[in-house]
């Protein structure tokens, strides 16, 4: 019935006071808008009980559609933009400043986290008496292993993990850019590759913002109960206003500073419908497509560019999640104890939040509160089993983690495009 209202607000204009079916040309932002609207409203009105298996299976399916396209996007889209810059000897200046804006947004974010809660000073979580059932480890080794199976085709099986595919990807540019002669052909098909799968990634899309009706309202229904017990309200709120600061006012102050002349609430409304996904699926994995797509089309900017600091944006840039895992450590050692925080305990959670983040490529969904396991598994203490206070609230932990890695990778990409004169027209 949902998906029935959605359609009918999406393909029903009115000509000469007739309705016709044709489809509106709408922008995305406003279909994943209006899905996640009508998924917010469903929460309230349908029958949580009776739905619920519904519900979760459309969820998963929508997550399954649009992580469908993700892995080959990524292997023709960053081989044909790695063979362009090559060829236009312009490789590692991008990266190297893709790679800069994502040490400094994680670590701008891991200590503005940090600043935020210490003003609100939280109350108090009551202690809980569940005890550990498994631990979780971030493995450095374990990811560098990853980065190179037995066989180069096998990171082709890995749906997860993108970082394999992207140096698969990366070789496979650089060597065509390297032989010209016989790889010409090669590189013509990569890049048509590329073209066909944005043009699948687009298709995709309306699908997706139909699906967000699920997305939405599995999120509201587990919100709402979450919101009910009022013990997790702070952490809402300190993370509520962290993410409404940074995606609407500093990054675009940051554009306006960094680029001047440039409107950074055009990169905002470019953005809006992958922060949409983000928020409401908690997969930087599914999320990525969207910001690829959106960004070529919304901000004009060029596909060589693109592709590859959406990619490295993706898998390292996660200092949404290094935020709210800061917020909820500071949380979780507010409840244990009431005596202040010093000040080596402040720095120690800043560098292990920021220095941790960079260990979760291999985890599209659910990284930030797997990083609260790990630090306060490395505090130590007694505050090993800390992380269950905060386990009831994780879907909000995640949820803002995502949204702010989105719009880091939209904004970042941008001030990146921007500052290296890749983009199309003026924005």
């Amino acid at each position: 019935m949902l998906s029935l209202l959605y359609s009918s607000i999406i393909c029903l204009p009115l000509v000469k006071n007739q309705a016709v079916l044709y489809p509106l040309p709408m922008k995305v932002w406003m279909k994943f808008l209006i899905g996640a609207a009508l998924g917010l409203l469903a929460g309230f009105v349908l029958p949580v009980e009776s739905s619920k298996a519904a519900i979760d299976f459309l969820s998963r399916l929508t997550i399954r559609v649009g992580r469908y396209a993700v892995l080959p996007l990524v292997l023709f889209s960053v081989a044909g933009a790695v063979y362009a810059l090559h060829d236009a000897k312009r490789l590692y200046k991008p990266l190297g400043l893709v790679l800069l804006v994502i040490v400094l947004s994680s670590l701008f974010l891991t200590f503005m986290g940090l600043c935020s809660i210490l003003l609100f000073q939280p109350p108090r979580i009551p202690i809980s008496g569940e005890t550990i059932v498994e631990t979780v480890a971030l493995d450095a080794g374990g990811l560098v292993e990853a980065l190179f199976p037995y066989s180069g085709f096998s990171v082709l099986l890995n749906e997860s993990f993108l970082l394999p595919v992207f140096l698969f990807a990366f070789l496979i540019g650089s060597a065509c850019a390297l032989d010209k002669t016989n790889s010409k052909l090669i590189a013509s098909q990569l890049i048509s590759l590329s073209k066909i799968f944005e043009y699948i990634a687009g298709f995709l899309m309306d699908i997706i913002a139909i699906g967000m009706i699920a997305l939405a309202c599995k999120w509201a229904v587990e919100f709402f109960q979450i919101y009910a017990s009022g013990v997790y309200n702070t952490l809402i709120l300190v993370l509520g206003i962290d993410f409404l600061l940074i995606v609407c006012v500093i990054y675009p102050l940051f554009v306006s500073f960094v680029c001047r002349g440039h409107k950074p609430y055009r990169v905002l409304s470019a953005g809006a419908a992958s922060i949409l996904a983000a928020f409401f699926s908690g997969d930087t994995n599914f999320t990525l497509p969207v910001n690829m797509k959106q960004t070529r089309e919304g901000l004009n900017i060029q596909s060589a560019i693109n592709a590859v600091s959406h990619t490295l944006f993706s898998a390292f840039a996660r200092g949404g999640a290094a935020l709210t895992a800061a917020v909820s450590f500071v949380i979780i050692l507010h409840s244990y104890s009431s005596l202040g925080i010093s000040f080596d305990t402040i720095l120690w959670i800043a560098a292990s939040a920021f220095g941790l983040s960079f260990l979760l490529p291999g985890l599209p969904s659910g990284g930030a509160f797997i990083l609260l396991t790990v630090l306060c598994a490395k505090y130590g203490r007694g505050f090993e089993a800390g992380y269950l206070l905060l386990k009831p609230a994780a879907l909000i932990v995640c949820s803002f983690a995502t949204a702010i890695d989105a719009a880091t990778a939209v904004f970042g990409t941008c001030i990146v495009a921007l500052k290296l004169n890749m983009t199309e027209q003026r924005i």
